[in-house]
């Protein structure tokens, strides 16, 4: 299920659950011939009003409003008449005597233990990388409930992730019957290495085991992100200062070039203004779409050196949350407080980049209070600096385009980066500079494309392959090798595999999304690793750990697997004594 709902805790309906639509008001009472149906009929509860309470969504607030004549608890506080009351997931509403909980579309209930024992908790609908480095939780409220005639017995619960983490174990004492309890939020075990090497989003389901047994009344999905990916839930909004990262080789580089002009007071505009300048007449950036992610609900995120991407001729590329990331990281580094604010344009989202005028203490990481930021904070239309023609404007144009937009458009949050720093501890993504490629790993780049030229093909995995195979002594010959088969002959079978595709009139100067991915997740395993450049074993372990239909081919065709190259990696990696060409190199690059 996808919407907010209300779900019965104590009744005697037949029904667990009721949807909630959002366009409309939902009426709850108890049914009667002489009258207008309600949409929630709670009988036979002969306490409930025939029209006793009613819910509708304000503005994305979702309210109650008692309309009955006994009244109704909400959260155990006696409620008569009024104004409509402001609901959070978790609420619990009494009337008459059933008791209701108003839950959103995250939230889950599993049943054990021949439905005495209930387990209900909320999941966030995705995970990355950034969300676990900000310590943001996977589930954000966990509760049991005896639905039994008698006294439950104790137990422990287990929570897992597919592929990703896992909890400790939590017990649960005994409850006695019709009584429930909040357990701890259960803290996760990550691996974080496979969580930043990805490089697309999959799906996978989180799994609860009561007593050792998988409660599976419905499959709990979960997406797991690309490392790069920002998510635009509404609970993960607080990881996007994540991605403002001040101490990045670049974005310390512009703040340099920026400083340079500025007077040691520089106020807040003056700054804002000048590293805004610098970008529009020093640099050519062009407006890009962002990375396919095939997701409303997030986006790929192009890290600094992504967007300052050729700092020889200083050209670069971004959409507007790469350039307001940016922006706000040079503002950072320059000892201001920047923002960033969260537009809804309809069909899209829109990012805009301001700072406050004057340094202050607030308690607020994401405002959504409009009036708050536009009165004291000066903004700027980050693609104002783009070379877009519809786009591009000097720095006072951009800043009243931004104003204006957030006058008329409908706001979603802003995101105060010094505070999310100092009361929420969110830090910066960890970037210790981006790993080159040894001399030996570029050489094999370098052939991949050589290989793809020769037959017309786009550069994809296979010729990849083929370019470490004719490595001698390198760490694909000995894997090659350990599983039976003799490099020379596997280099013969994929060449002449190759020349079979010959002819497609594709050029080399192409390359496959597989061959794309395998790059960025091998630099990804070499930062992960603290090394300074990407060896063969990290684009070795990268490539199989990529899904490609063409690379199962050609192992298919040397009669091995993906699986059976990465154990015998994993086990030649995990030995100290060996060595390979690839680690012999230059340490300047």
């Amino acid at each position: 299920m996808s919407a907010f709902r209300l779900v019965r805790v104590r009744g005697r309906q037949p029904e667990e659950s009721w949807s909630l639509p959002p366009d409309r008001q939902t009426l709850i009472g108890r049914y009667d011939p002489h009258q207008p149906a309600p949409d929630i009929d709670l009988g036979p509860d002969l306490k409930v009003s025939r029209r006793h309470a009613v819910i509708c969504n304000e503005n994305g607030e979702w309210r109650i409003k008692d309309e009955s004549t006994n009244g109704m608890r909400v959260n155990g506080a006696k409620i008569r008449g009024g104004e409509p009351l402001r609901l959070e997931p978790g609420t619990e509403i009494q009337l008459g005597d059933t008791v209701l909980m108003f839950v959103s579309p995250q939230w889950h209930r599993l049943t054990g233990r021949n439905g005495s024992l209930i387990v209900e908790l909320e999941v966030t609908p995705t995970i990355n990388f950034s969300s676990v480095h900000c310590g943001m939780p996977v589930v954000s409220r966990l509760l049991v409930r005896n639905w039994g005639a008698h006294r439950s017995a104790p137990g422990t619960l287990a929570i897992t992730l597919e592929g990703c983490g896992h909890n400790q174990q939590i017990t649960i004492p005994p409850l006695p019957p019709g009584h429930s309890m909040d357990l701890p939020q259960p803290e996760f075990h990550w691996d974080s290495q496979a969580l930043e090497a990805r490089t697309e989003q999959v799906k996978c389901a989180l799994s609860v085991t009561l007593d050792g047994r998988v409660l599976t009344d419905e499959r709990i999905e979960c997406r797991i992100l690309a490392h790069n990916e920002w998510s635009q839930a509404p609970e993960h909004r607080l990881a996007t200062a994540a991605f403002v990262l001040p101490n990045h080789p670049l974005v310390t580089q512009v703040a340099s070039d920026v400083g340079q002009h500025l007077m040691n007071d520089g106020k807040p505009a003056e700054v804002l203004a000048a590293v805004y300048e610098y970008l529009f007449t020093h640099w050519r950036l062009r407006y890009l779409y962002e990375p396919p992610s095939w997701e409303f609900a997030s986006q790929k995120i192009r890290l600094p050196h992504q967007v300052l991407l050729d700092t020889a001729h200083k050209k670069g590329q971004g959409t507007c949350i790469d350039l307001a990331l940016l922006i706000a990281g040079c503002l950072e580094c320059l000892g201001l407080q920047p923002l960033i604010a969260l537009l809804d344009m309809g069909e899209w989202r829109h990012a805009l980049v301001g700072c406050w005028l004057q340094a202050r203490s607030r308690l607020e990481a994401v405002l959504v209070d409009k009036q708050q930021v536009l009165k004291g904070a000066l903004w700027v239309e980050p693609l104002g600096c783009t070379q877009a023609p519809a786009q591009r404007m000097d720095f006072h144009h951009a800043s009243a385009t931004a104003e204006k937009l957030l006058a008329e458009k409908p706001f979603l949050c802003a995101v105060d980066i010094a505070v999310a720093r100092t009361i929420e501890g969110i830090r910066p993504l960890p970037f210790a500079g981006e790993p080159g490629w040894s001399e030996a790993v570029a050489a094999g780049v370098a052939r991949a494309r050589d290989y793809a030229q020769a037959v017309g093909q786009r550069v994809g995995t296979v010729p990849l392959l083929l370019s470490l195979l004719v490595v001698r002594g390198g760490v694909t010959r000995e894997v090659c090798e350990r599983g039976g088969i003799e490099p020379e002959q596997a280099v013969r079978r994929l060449e002449e595999g190759l020349r079979q595709l010959q002819g497609s009139g594709e050029t080399d100067t192409q390359t496959t999304r597989h061959y794309e991915q395998v790059l960025t997740a091998a630099r990804a395993l070499a930062r992960w690793e603290g090394a300074s450049l990407v060896l063969e074993h990290h684009v070795l372990t990268a490539l199989l750990e990529t899904p490609s239909q063409a690379l199962d081919s050609a192992l298919a065709a040397l009669r091995t697997n993906r699986q059976a190259w990465l154990d015998i990696l994993r086990e030649t990696q995990s030995d100290p004594s060996r060595s390979s060409v690839f680690l012999d190199f230059p340490s300047q690059f």
